[in-house]
């Protein structure tokens, strides 16, 4: 592929990568970049000003557009306010992407559809030996909060096997495939090399038929913007596996290769900060009040702080008698205190959450709200779940192409890839449980206790069962807690607890 249409395409695609690395800030949890979002979202800067202020300039400074307090705060008391996060967006990530947390099998099956058991366990080794259980938690809920993640097959030379990568769209830019936008031609991953004993960056590139390495030759200004000028760093450029090894997990379609990613939750998550922040503010003023001087001989502000001594001189030009005096606001710290909480029940409800999700108390949620919970999320969680089937099956047949490459076992190629999905089992409590034993056992007839048995047992047979029901019922009876009934024709009809005196 043409190094300058490369060149082109990296240079136009900057501030929607620059967008997309709040997202990652918030997903990484970076409090340090969260605060400077928190001042300039109080200034009232707009994303893409925050982004160039944090990623181009580097350095705590307010921008030129917002220094004069156009914001909610001026810039002295936005700079002043005490800055702490609180993070909405992971826990909201953590009770909607649920979709792993029963597990999920995978295995290999023959052309005929009969399992494979030798290739299932190669498969298994592949991806534990991967840390795929770490993995899979990641690209579901990163590619949930961005809608879409790069996943590579990557072979590790230094360990001898395969393991993932996963690339947020903050670090890649794709070409797009001309009959369709959903489809790549082309992909370039932003990372970081060592070439001539010198950590650079680099920028690489893949394609069916090629990989080779951009480094930054130099750049120049044309108008507003910067153009980078890269160079290839290898001559061969032949991608070995005939594919790109990489697989795009994506939630929703848009308008481009990337779509758009949960900014309201980021945004409704530095909001809530903020709401915190200004709480917690006046929180602190409430207790020191607001001072002022009656004919102190000075005018203007005078520095209030704590264990600070005044000496009040009467004033030839004043009358009266000098004094400080302190006026509390009286800001009804209750009520903001139930409007913050109030509000980020109302970001998790937008996600299909409950309340009960954003409440701290120990108590447990209500059957009404679990309910609501299960009920709200089960549909998402189904959809999500084909979308998972469906990328697991396309990453399968990445992971199969660049470990039959270096590995001296196989994986078969005409073996098929199934995964299933795990059934999460309702938990019932002890009292719910012995009224359905009940039920299944008397009332209907359908199991005994040997179902039981051998279900909570899977390597238990019948008779072994029976034999431990058998003994079991032996010794109560010799104890005597427990007494047999007939049924009137000389059968044993069921057995009861024996009668308490």
């Amino acid at each position: 592929m043409d190094v300058n249409y490369i060149q082109q395409l990296i240079n136009s695609d900057k501030n929607r990568k620059l967008r997309n690395f709040m997202l990652y800030d918030f997903y990484q949890n970076d409090t340090e970049a969260i605060k400077s979002y928190q001042l300039q979202y109080m200034l009232g800067s707009t994303i893409d000003s925050v982004q160039e202020w944090i990623y181009v300039n580097n350095k705590p400074q307010l921008l030129a557009d917002t220094a004069g307090g156009v914001g909610l705060f001026s810039a002295k008391t936005a700079e002043m306010m005490p800055k702490y996060h609180r993070d909405v967006t992971n826990k909201t990530l953590n009770n909607i992407c649920t979709c792993y947390h029963t597990g999920i099998d995978r295995y290999l099956v023959n052309e005929d559809g009969s399992p494979n058991e030798e290739q299932t366990t190669l498969l298994n080794d592949i991806y534990q030996q991967a840390n795929v259980n770490l993995w899979q938690k990641e690209w579901y809920k990163q590619a949930k909060l961005f809608n879409i993640v790069e996943v590579k097959a990557v072979w590790r030379q230094k360990t001898n096997k395969l393991e993932f990568d996963i690339w947020t769209p903050n670090f890649f830019t794709v070409v797009e495939n001309e009959e369709s936008y959903l489809y790549k031609d082309g992909i370039v991953f932003d990372i970081v090399k060592t070439i001539d004993d010198e950590e650079k960056d680099v920028k690489e590139v893949w394609t069916d038929d090629e990989h080779y390495l951009l480094v930054l030759k130099s750049s120049r200004r044309v108008g507003d913007k910067e153009i980078d000028i890269y160079e290839r760093a290898d001559d061969s450029g032949i991608n070995p596996y005939g594919v790109i090894p990489s697989q795009e997990l994506r939630f929703r379609i848009g308008q481009d290769y990337y779509g758009l990613g949960m900014f309201d939750l980021v945004e409704d998550n530095i909001w809530h900060d903020v709401r915190s922040n200004n709480r917690f503010f006046v929180e602190m003023f409430q207790g020191l009040g607001f001072m002022y001087g009656v004919n102190v001989g000075k005018s203007g502000s005078i520095p209030i702080q704590p264990f600070s001594i005044f000496t009040i001189e009467e004033s030839p030009a004043n009358k009266g008698t000098s004094k400080i005096e302190s006026v509390s606001p009286q800001a009804p710290l209750s009520d903001l205190l139930e409007s913050e909480k109030a509000n980020v029940e109302q970001i998790l409800m937008m996600k299909g959450l409950s309340s009960q999700a954003a409440t701290t108390s120990n108590q447990n949620a209500t059957g009404i709200s679990k309910a609501l919970d299960q009920d709200e999320l089960e549909m998402q969680k189904q959809e999500d779940q084909l979308i998972l089937m469906d990328f697991e099956q396309k990453l399968f047949e990445k992971v199969r192409t660049v470990y039959n490459y270096h590995a001296d076992t196989k994986l078969d190629e005409k073996c098929k890839f199934v995964c299933n999905f795990n059934k999460k089992k309702t938990a019932l409590s002890t009292t719910d449980m012995i009224q359905k034993w009940r039920f299944e056992i008397n009332d209907i007839g359908v199991k005994t206790p040997i179902d039981y048995l051998t279900e909570d047992n899977p390597s238990m047979t019948v008779e072994e069962a029976q034999k431990t029901i058998d003994e079991i019922k032996a010794k109560r009876i010799a104890d005597g807690d427990l007494v047999l009934q007939g049924d009137g024709k000389g059968n044993i009809r069921n057995s009861t607890p024996a009668p308490t005196n």
